[in-house]
């Protein structure tokens, strides 16, 4: 049997509001928090492929192929 994640705080309003804040170069953990976004949110972006993590020390993130397509929808 595998393990399964769920998030069960994530929306996808906060999913959008990730891409979006990643996209404007809010692109740090810590600064993705600050902007009232919670840690499913990132986590079910990431999940979606919509942003990926960089190699560093601390996380920051970029905006996939996937999450610029979502972008261009209104």
């Amino acid at each position: 049997m595998t393990r399964r994640e769920t998030y069960p705080c994530a929306k996808l309003n906060g999913v959008s509001k990730v891409v979006k804040l990643v996209s404007e170069n809010n692109n740090s953990i810590k600064n993705l928090l600050k902007k009232e976004v919670n840690k499913d949110d990132i986590r079910l972006a990431e999940l979606l492929e919509l942003i990926k993590s960089t190699i560093s020390s601390t996380k920051y993130y970029i905006v996939t192929v996937s999450g610029k397509k979502l972008l261009s929808y209104d």
